[in-house]
């Protein structure tokens, strides 16, 4: 065999040896293996990130909420009326006093002298029944016996419409009245120091409650009060008792989580949010039950560095210091013997047991301080006896993959002891 065909042979070797290598390693490595239907062999998964920061299925109770006006004032008009004049527009800023809209007066100006003229006619109308009834009174004097009784009949008759009338009268003269003072009141002014939020042109007047759960303003006009903030947060209600009116509470930013404000809570509505998101789901990785979610208020001690509309974190005050580096929950640890273990997602997403290095122990909270084998980019699910190695991570943020469940924004997997 010459010497350029064995080359040829050998190289030829190795490339089929590179191919199997690397088909080796797309299968053990990058291939995506399907999730099974077996629901024992499914774990849930969250982020560490995410336990540690409040934002997934940690034991940290922490909620999720948004910076609103500490006072909304909801401006209606006056729907038998046409507005002639709009002073304002969307994101203004306006002083109490200040002009908002004014009332076409030309309608107003032929409405009173419309209602004028009516009373007018309902005062003729009574001197002529009364007028009527002297006549009346004078011929049944002149009647016979038995006429008598019709002339008194008909005198009642003129009687009562008189009454009639006259009531009539007082509520024309009331109309006229407010007429008057419509005209000389022609601006509608704000009570209220703040920022339009809203114009509703196609308003309408519904005995409409602005702080009720899931409605829409039907306002003309919505003023927002700048400058006094207030923190709209939400709780399940599996949280829900843990929580009182006037608890401490302390706010955190989500860009900044160095930066927080303190405060407690002002009211808590106890009926449910009637939106389309108004559930999420907890339980067993193969039994999930919807659960409730309650709007609450948190009054704030300062607003520096607080901008309208802005999402932060909300969790009770205890005063204890926040916590650096990671801390897990004691429900995601099990030790065999002297060594501690979690289970954690691999790069083909399947559970491995990692062995941990702990630290320090927060008997108040149950959490410890993982020292090594762990980094915020891993996600671990709970220890429970039916966890073994090679078990399918899914992440409890994709609901998709949950059975029975449904797509949930992000934010409502804030909370586990009360899921947000």
């Amino acid at each position: 065999m010459t010497k350029k065909k064995i080359g040829w042979i050998i190289g030829i070797s190795a490339a089929v040896l590179a191919l199997l290598a690397a088909a080796v390693v797309w299968l053990l490595f990058f291939r995506q293996t399907k999730q099974p239907e077996d629901p024992n062999e499914l774990a849930y998964v969250t982020p560490v990130s995410d336990i540690i920061g409040g934002g997934g299925l940690g034991l940290n109770t922490r909620f999720s909420g948004v910076v609103e006006p500490q006072q909304t004032l909801a401006v209606q008009k006056d729907d038998s009326k046409k507005v002639d004049r709009l002073y304002v527009t969307v994101g203004q800023q306006v002083e109490v006093g200040d002009p908002l809209f004014s009332y076409d007066m030309d309608d107003l100006s032929l409405q009173l002298q419309e209602a004028e003229l009516q009373l007018e006619s309902l005062r003729n109308r009574i001197d002529t029944l009364k007028d009527q009834i002297q006549s009346l009174e004078k011929e049944k004097k002149n009647a016979s016996s038995d006429d008598k009784l019709y002339y008194t009949l008909q005198i009642q008759s003129l009687e009562l419409e008189i009454k009639t009338t006259e009531y009539d009268q007082s509520s024309k003269a009331k109309e006229i009245e407010h007429l008057r003072m419509s005209l000389e009141n022609s601006d509608v002014l704000a009570e209220m120091a703040g920022m339009i939020k809203e114009i509703n042109e196609n308003s309408n007047n519904n005995n409409y409650d602005y702080y009720a759960p899931g409605e829409q303003s039907n306002a003309f006009i919505t003023i927002l009060a700048t400058g006094q903030y207030r923190v709209k947060a939400t709780v399940t209600e599996l949280n829900l008792p843990s929580l009182w009116e006037g608890m401490p509470i302390r706010v955190i930013s989500r860009v900044n989580p160095e930066q927080s404000w303190t405060g407690m809570i002002e009211r808590i509505e106890y009926e449910p949010i009637t939106n389309e998101n108004n559930y999420v789901m907890y339980g067993s990785e193969d039994s999930f039950t919807p659960a409730s979610k309650y709007n609450f208020y948190i009054l704030l001690d300062d607003y520096e560095g607080l901008i309208l509309g802005q999402h932060v974190y909300a969790e009770p005050d205890t005063g204890a210091q926040a916590k650096t580096g990671i801390w897990l929950p004691g429900s995601y640890l099990y030790t065999e013997g002297s060594q501690s273990y979690v289970w954690a997602a691999d790069a083909r997403d399947r559970i491995e047991k990692r062995k941990v290095s702990l630290g320090g122990y927060d008997a108040e909270t149950d959490e410890y301080e993982i020292l090594d084998g762990l980094s915020p980019e891993d996600a671990i699910a709970f220890h429970g006896e039916n966890m073994h190695d090679g078990m399918y991570a899914v992440n409890i943020g994709d609901t998709g993959n949950m059975p029975g469940t449904e797509t949930y924004p992000a934010d409502d997997f804030a909370e586990i002891g009360g899921w947000e």
